[in-house]
């Protein structure tokens, strides 16, 4: 494979972070943490599996940066410090395995509902709802815009806590950023 792929096997770096190839492993939902959002014995596996089969960067899945962000059970979260445990002994397990670990930080916005969010209405750039579940958002207002922005940034310090190499943003496929784009 090497012979056909050079340079996907070579070192390279992500800004001055060294990566041991160009293979990236990317965030896919597992479903595997706590209904907490606390990290699982069975998430640490399937990572460090991962990691363990060669992947230079493995993205961990993605995680909430406030609990009304949640849109499904068994997702992790990243919204306060008594997660850091478990996201720091996920982080090591990729390390341990030679890979560099960056985490998802993502809010789903209208794309949840009560039942996923803690009992919360789920909240949008405006009162437009989800097609597919048609509840009805609550339309942010400016200052809790603020907060959501707070949300993620608290995030991205408690992965940098954790042990995480980076974070990837989530702004795609409907979900809170992407709703505002």
């Amino acid at each position: 494979m090497n012979e056909y792929f050079p340079e996907l096997f070579r070192p390279g770096y992500i800004g001055k972070l060294w990566v041991r190839n160009r293979i990236v492993m990317p965030a896919m939902a597992t479903h595997l943490a706590y209904t907490n959002g606390e990290v699982s014995e069975p998430l640490i596996a399937h990572y460090a599996i991962r990691a363990r089969g060669g992947a230079g960067l493995v993205i961990v899945e993605a995680a909430c940066v406030a609990p009304v962000g949640a849109s499904a059970f068994g997702q992790l979260n990243i919204s306060h410090p008594r997660y850091l445990l478990g996201l720091n002994r996920l982080s090591e397990a990729i390390h341990a395995n030679g890979s560099r670990a960056f985490i998802q930080l993502y809010h789903a916005g209208r794309q949840t509902s009560r039942l996923k969010s803690g009992g919360e209405q789920p909240v949008a750039p405006s009162a437009v709802p989800f097609a597919l579940l048609q509840e009805l958002p609550r339309e942010l207002a400016a200052d809790e815009v603020k907060q959501v922005i707070k949300d993620f940034i608290a995030a991205a310090h408690y992965a940098n806590k954790a042990g995480f190499d980076g974070v990837e943003l989530h702004a795609a496929h409907g979900y809170l950023i992407n709703q505002f784009l």
